[in-house]
Order: C-alpha cells, then sequence, then structure tokens
C-alpha cells in the first residue's frame, strides 16, 4: 500500500512533467522519421542536416529532462524513506509516553489507597479518643468543652483532608498530563532542514 500510495503521489507531483517528457519522446521520434524518410527519398541537402542537428539537440535536451525525471524520483523516495522512519519514531515515542502514563497513574492511584488506608486509621483513633473525652466530660463544664473543642477540630480536619485530596488529584492528573505531553511530543531530527 506504501508503494501504492508513493507511486501516486509522485505522479501527482511530476505527472506533468512525465507527460511533456513523453511528448518530446513522441516529437523527436516523428522528426526522426521525417528526416530519414527526406533523406531516404530525396538525398541530403543542407537543411535536412540542419534538421538532423537540430534533433539531435532536442534528443540531448529529452535525455537531460528524463536524467532530472529520475534524480527527482530518487529524491522523492529517498525522502519517503526518511519520512516513514521519522513517523515511526514518533510513533514509538507516542506509545511509550502512553505506556508510561499508565505505570504513572497506577503508582498515583496506590499512593493514595496507602494515604486513604492511613486516613481511615487516623480517623478511627481520633474517633476512639473522642468517645472517650465524650464520657470523661459529662459533669466538668471545662472537660465538656474540651470534648467539644476536640469535635470541632475533628470536623474542621475532617474538611481539611477532603480538600487536601480532591486538591492532591487534580494536581497529580495534571502533572501525569504534562509528562505524557512532554513524552509524546515530535521533536525535528538534526537531519530535517527548517
Amino acid at each position: 500500500m506504501f508503494e501504492e500510495l508513493a507511486v501516486g503521489e509522485w505522479l501527482a507531483k511530476n505527472g506533468v512533467k512525465l507527460f511533456f517528457a513523453i511528448a518530446i519522446l513522441l516529437l523527436v521520434a516523428f522528426g526522426l522519421c521525417e528526416v530519414y524518410s527526406a533523406i531516404y527519398q530525396h538525398g541530403v541537402d543542407a537543411q535536412t542536416l540542419t534538421d538532423a542537428k537540430q534533433i539531435q539537440g532536442l534528443q540531448k535536451n529529452v535525455l537531460g529532462l528524463k536524467d532530472q525525471i529520475n534524480q527527482s524520483n530518487e529524491l522523492y523516495k529517498k525522502q519517503a524513506i526518511e519520512n516513514s522512519n521519522l513517523l515511526s519514531e514518533w510513533m514509538t515515542k507516542y506509545q511509550k509516553a502512553i505506556q508510561d502514563d499508565q505505570v504513572k497513574q497506577t503508582q498515583l492511584k496506590a499512593a493514595a489507597a496507602v494515604a486513604i488506608a492511613s486516613n481511615d486509621s487516623l480517623r478511627k483513633s481520633l474517633n476512639v479518643a473522642n468517645a472517650k473525652l465524650s464520657s470523661i466530660a459529662t459533669s466538668d463544664p471545662a472537660q465538656s468543652t474540651a470534648a467539644q473543642y476536640a469535635a470541632t477540630i475533628d470536623t474542621l480536619l475532617d474538611e481539611c483532608v477532603t480538600e487536601y485530596r480532591q486538591m492532591a488529584q487534580i494536581a497529580d492528573g495534571h502533572a501525569a498530563d504534562v509528562a505524557k505531553l512532554d513524552g509524546a511530543w515530535p521533536t525535528k531530527p538534526a537531519s530535517m532542514p527548517p
């Protein structure tokens, strides 16, 4: 399929040149036939020799055009191979960035699970301490105030942890996106002209 596309693109770019090259070759061939026919029928005269020299000049021009077409074709093939290699390199880089992102996401989820488990453990310890403090502070107003203060701090801490967790998820997602885009971004090789 790549070769078909390459030939099709080459024809699209160089079709006019190819048409003119074939047309010139046909004109030269017909001209030669006319010259040889005239020589055969009427003998060689000065005009016939001049015509023959012009035809030889045209033949050289046609050969020059043919060489240019061949050079253009070779250059096109070389560029197509370089482009294919570059595309392959970029695709490999993109796939690696995606794989690295998946690994990073797995690590972030594992770290979040550890943090949640630690938070839950601390939350249970704090609930037990609050329950003990509440049971002790039933008669003494100072202890009752301390229990209310501890309950307020517990609520505030719970809200802070929730907000922190949400912010950490957003920041981790942003950092992962930046790393993925940076890893997948194509770079121009030194051999490629600006």
